[in-house]
């Protein structure tokens, strides 16, 4: 829980640090952030408006500076793709073959698990089999 507590304290710190900088150009901390906001509710327009676009700044620093950095570092490493025993039939068999064209179909269908790439419907023989 403290951990909780702690990481929540962070990152309140950050935003509120991040909106006070931006709004008075100047170098800030958490206890002259919070003094600054304490009475925003008695603020002017035009002023509740440079706030507005200080949370906009807020916004665009997470999502460049963090959640586009951790997206990027989770995606999956593409795997390659197995060999498949189409390479030594095609060595046996020539070029445009009915065999070759039927083997290369069937090796498609069990990579992609019997479904059309496009429509990712199930291939209807394949489906007779099972049933």
């Amino acid at each position: 829980m403290l951990e909780l507590v702690l990481s929540k304290d962070s990152f309140l710190t950050l935003f509120f640090t991040f909106l006070h900088e931006h709004l008075t150009s100047g170098p800030s901390n958490i206890t002259l952030a919070l003094s600054y906001f304490e009475d925003i509710g008695t603020w002017e327009p035009a002023a509740r408006n440079d706030v507005t676009s200080a949370l906009e700044e807020f916004a665009h620093y997470m999502i460049t500076q963090f959640f586009l950095p951790l997206r990027a570092s989770s995606a999956k490493t593409p795997q390659p793709t197995p060999t498949s025993s189409l390479s030594t039939i095609q060595a046996s068999t020539p070029t445009g073959t009915k065999q070759r064209i039927s083997t290369l179909r069937q090796d498609c269908l069990v990579r992609d698990h019997h479904r059309c790439v496009v429509t990712r419907k199930f291939d209807i023989t394949e489906a007779r089999k099972r049933h």
